[in-house]
């Protein structure tokens, strides 16, 4: 119900921005449809949310224009979800600022990135209008003993 409110009050030029929550189940789908309908949040940071379902509400969004992720340090998993993201990032219009930071296991310190995961990234660039600022940044996890 937190983003039907935000969806109601949002207007063009009134920031919005969501910052450090999970966002599950109907939560996620209903941020998807206010997404959708380009209203809602101007700026995602951080937030735990199912990345596929998230790339839903991003394509063709043009009121969202800063969304910061936190991929999963799992090599599949964050292939998965960063394709998922850049595949949606085609059809976007209105992201200015994208964060992207994939995490890295300190056993093992490798960046989970792969050249099919960077090379939909850098496809998504090719045909994204309005995107200014790309920061990619490792991230890595510590073990608790």
């Amino acid at each position: 119900s937190h983003f039907r409110v935000l969806e109601t009050y949002s207007r063009p030029n009134l920031e919005i921005e969501v910052k450090d929550c999970y966002i599950a189940g109907t939560g996620a789908n209903t941020l998807t449809e206010v997404l959708l309908r380009n209203r809602g949040p101007t700026k995602l940071t951080f937030c735990e949310i199912d990345k596929c379902v998230l790339a839903n509400g991003l394509r063709g969004n043009s009121r969202l224009e800063s969304l910061s992720i936190r991929f999963s340090g799992d090599t599949d998993v964050s292939k998965r979800e960063v394709i998922a993201i850049a595949s949606a990032l085609k059809e976007n219009k209105g992201l200015v600022e994208l964060h992207l930071v994939v995490r890295a296991s300190i056993s093992n310190n490798a960046f989970t990135m792969s050249d099919e995961t960077w090379d939909a990234v850098c496809d998504s660039l090719k045909t994204q209008p309005t995107l200014e600022v790309l920061n990619l940044q490792r991230e890595v996890h510590w073990l608790q003993w």
